[in-house]
């Protein structure tokens, strides 16, 4: 995933709903994919710093600091390319994500496997909700489609180009 920040992402303001009250807008989210009754993952901004979480099957807004994993902070006016692998738990390993920012490993944690199903449906799949950017190039994948660095040989090259 490719994404550019253009300005402050935090959440200052608030909206009036149609009972006369006041809702707080939720933090920006780069990416929400959830199924109600299985999980999902989320990448959201605090301030400038991006977060990755795993979410169960009740969503939770404010997330346990056992439950998220902070990537990194990222400045105004720059492209980000931005990595994630998860991968499951083996027969002899333990279930682990490894984060990659503009082609540089930067995290690499044991961390609980997104529980996704192929019997229920994706109920919430967001890109760029409440985010004051853009978003590029999101790529998503079922399973693994190689080596960790195939894919980011292959995007080195397409981009040289």
């Amino acid at each position: 995933m490719w994404f550019y920040l253009e300005g402050p992402n935090k959440v200052i303001h608030t909206i009036n709903n149609n009972e006369g009250g006041t809702k707080i807008v939720s933090d920006p989210k780069l990416l929400t994919v959830l199924c109600n009754e299985t999980g999902g993952i989320e990448l959201y901004f605090k301030e400038s710093i991006l977060y990755y979480r795993i979410i169960g099957t009740n969503y939770d807004e404010e997330p346990s600091e056992a439950q998220k994993l902070m990537i990194g902070e990222f400045n105004n006016n720059t492209w980000y390319y931005l990595g994630i692998e998860h991968e499951p738990q083996g027969m002899l390993s333990k279930a682990h994500v490894d984060i990659i920012i503009n082609d540089e490993p930067k995290r690499s944690v044991n961390m609980e496997y997104p529980k996704f199903n192929n019997f229920f449906p994706i109920s919430k799949f967001i890109i760029g909700e409440n985010l004051v950017g853009r978003i590029s190039s999101l790529f998503l994948f079922k399973s693994c489609i190689g080596p960790s660095r195939y894919i980011f040989e292959k995007k080195i090259v397409i981009n040289s180009a």
